[in-house]
Formats: C-alpha cells, sequence, structure tokens
C-alpha cells in the first residue's frame, strides 16, 4: 500500500526518481538539494519513495514537499517494501517525466548542469535509451576512494553485450532514462534481487546507452547502503541469481557466447568467495558451473585451470607452476558488480 500526493498539470520533461529506506536521514538532505540546484532550461519534479523510513527522513521529505508543492512529490510506502527493486517497482509508475534520472537518498549531484547536459544529449540522440556518466566514489566519512567510477573502459556508447558480460557498472546516480524504455514494469521485475541490471537490459532493447566523459554524481560507499549490507558470498551469490532469472524472463535476448561469458565470470567470482569462506564442495561445484559455461571458449581454457588449481588444489598449483607462472588468480573487481548500490 502507498501514499501519493495528488498531481495536476503538464508532465515535467524529467523525473528525478529517488529512493529512500531506513538510514538515510543523515543524507537525504544533501541529496535532495543537489537536485534542486540543478539549473535547467525545462521543468522537472523529484519523486520520492520511502520504504517506511521511522529515523526522520519521512518527516524530511515531507518538509520539502511542502516547500516545493508539485515540485518534490513523495510516495510513502506504509508497508516496507524490504529492498530497492521492489521500492523501485512500486516508486516508477508515479513519474511522469519524458526522462527519469536516478538518485538514491545517500548519494547527491555534483555539477548543477548534469540533467540539463544528459537532456542534450538524449534529445539529440534518439538512438539512445539511456545515458550515463562517471561518478566520484567517496568514503562515509568524505574521503575519496575513486575519483572516475564507473566502466572499465571508457566508451562513448554501451549496449546489451556490455552489460550481460561485465554486469551493470553503471552507478545509479549517473543514470538517465527514457521512460517509454521501462514502462509497464513487466509483472516479473519485482521478484529480482536487483533492479539495476535488468533495468539496463530492458533499456537496451529499444536503443544503447551514451556516456558523457565528465564526473557529475558523487556515489556514497557505506556497509548500511542499499546493497552493501551484504557480505561479499551473499553479494556473487546473488549476482548469479539475478543473471540467471533474467536468462528465464528475457528468453532468446539473453543468452549465446556472450550471456555465458558474463556467467562464467560470476562463478568463476563466487568460487573464489565461497572457497574463503571454507565452502570447499560448494566451491567446487561453482568451478565446475564455470567449467560448463567455459566450453567453446578454449583461448580462455589456461586462467580456468590456474584458477582452479589455485582454489582446490594448491598443492599441485605449486608443483605445475607453469599454468600460472607463479602468479596468483586475481580477485573478482567490484567494479563490475550487480551489487553498485
Amino acid at each position: 500500500m502507498t501514499a501519493v500526493t495528488p498531481v495536476s498539470g503538464a508532465a515535467p520533461k524529467v523525473t528525478v526518481m529517488m529512493m529512500t529506506s531506513p538510514g538515510f536521514a543523515p543524507y537525504f538532505r544533501q541529496a535532495i538539494e543537489s537536485v534542486l540546484m540543478q539549473r535547467t532550461s525545462f521543468e522537472f519534479e523529484v519523486v520520492v519513495g520511502d520504504d517506511n523510513s521511522k529515523d526522520g527522513t519521512r518527516e524530511m521529505i515531507s518538509e520539502y514537499a511542502e516547500r516545493y508543492p508539485g515540485r518534490v512529490r513523495p510516495v510513502f510506502h506504509v508497508e516496507r517494501c524490504g529492498n530497492c527493486v521492489r521500492n523501485f517497482a512500486a516508486t516508477f509508475p508515479h513519474c511522469r517525466g519524458e526522462y527519469v534520472a536516478r538518485l538514491d537518498g545517500d548519494d547527491y549531484y555534483t555539477d548543477p548542469a548534469k540533467l540539463q547536459k544528459q537532456v542534450d544529449l538524449l534529445d539529440a540522440h534518439p538512438e539512445l535509451a539511456f545515458c550515463a556518466h562517471w561518478t566520484a566514489l567517496f568514503s562515509d566519512d568524505g574521503g575519496i576512494l575513486t575519483e572516475r567510477y564507473g566502466p572499465a573502459h571508457y566508451r562513448p556508447v554501451y549496449g546489451l553485450d556490455d552489460f550481460l558480460e561485465d554486469g551493470p557498472f553503471l552507478p545509479t546516480s549517473a543514470v538517465m532514462f527514457r521512460r517509454a524504455g521501462l514502462a509497464p514494469l513487466p509483472a516479473w521485475f519485482p521478484k529480482l534481487p536487483h533492479e539495476d541490471l535488468a533495468s539496463w537490459l530492458l533499456l537496451c532493447r529499444s536503443g544503447a546507452c551514451g556516456f558523457l566523459d565528465e564526473v557529475m554524481s558523487a556515489y556514497r560507499s557505506r556497509p548500511e547502503g542499499f546493497y552493501q549490507g551484504s557480505g561479499e558470498l551473499e553479494m556473487w551469490e546473488s549476482q548469479v541469481e539475478c543473471l540467471t532469472q533474467l536468462r528465464r524472463n528475457f528468453g532468446e535476448v539473453v543468452q549465446g557466447p556472450v550471456y555465458r561469458r558474463g556467467m562464467a565470470r560470476l562463478w568463476g567470482a563466487l568460487a573464489q568467495e565461497r572457497r574463503r569462506s571454507g565452502l570447499r564442495w560448494s566451491a567446487l561445484a561453482a568451478t565446475f558451473r564455470e567449467a560448463l559455461c567455459r566450453v567453446g571458449e578454449p583461448a580462455r581454457w589456461k586462467d580456468f585451470l590456474r584458477v582452479a588449481l589455485f582454489l582446490h588444489l594448491p598443492f599441485l598449483y605449486r608443483v605445475t607452476g607453469f599454468l600460472g607462472r607463479g602468479r596468483k588468480p586475481v580477485p573478482p573487481s567490484k567494479g563490475n558488480s550487480v551489487m553498485h548500490r
């Protein structure tokens, strides 16, 4: 059940869709002020989906709704959604803009022209379904961890295969998309572990993702964030489950060699994390699943065997050092994680 402020008048050009949950009170003012400072040539609204917060966040949202009537619209979930994907699914239908920009309630925009720049890009390129940019990654105490957080390799345009193989490498606060590319959400959407990858794949059905080579937002890395409360093992388990469900629901769109490479990456990362957690046999099972995904990729089998030996037969790994040239396998990168937020 959701309580929504009634609205009238013409739909704005852009909806900034914010999501909050318990624990966001210390950060919410900075987040929403960064939206209200935006300088644009068009009208925009701020729709805030709050997951039944009891820490003062809801009162702050109401305060801003009173100060900015018609611009800030609360969407209060009376019963807890429990996770970000259900919050997203319950809030998104209330967005009216032609374009929707994302922002979680503990992050913020850093460039007052961010919305304008992204709208200009999408207006000029109808072949793009969405766009993004670099984000600064910083710790909860304000320290900068990474000045340019995002994809591993910059390109002006990314497509379906990039997200299948590398995961949802776009920080939430960096994304703006065409609302028509997601509306209406499929019935299976709220059942997913996370919304990011599913959103990007759905959008890729109608176009590519443009990327602006600028830093225009900040992503706060904190243990109590939407995803970061999860441990490493749970994170990789969830990634595997998410991509598995997406294949089941997308059918022919999510399959083929690119999908298999993406699943191989996830199974390999999960095998390493299970081994670190002392789950020897389940780690071996994950390695077996990775091997099935690697069938048909002989060029990658040397690296696969090197990692498999290191994880499961370390003595043999040391004896047969020719496979790894004495190097340890590199742990999986969090940068390409489904658990961005």
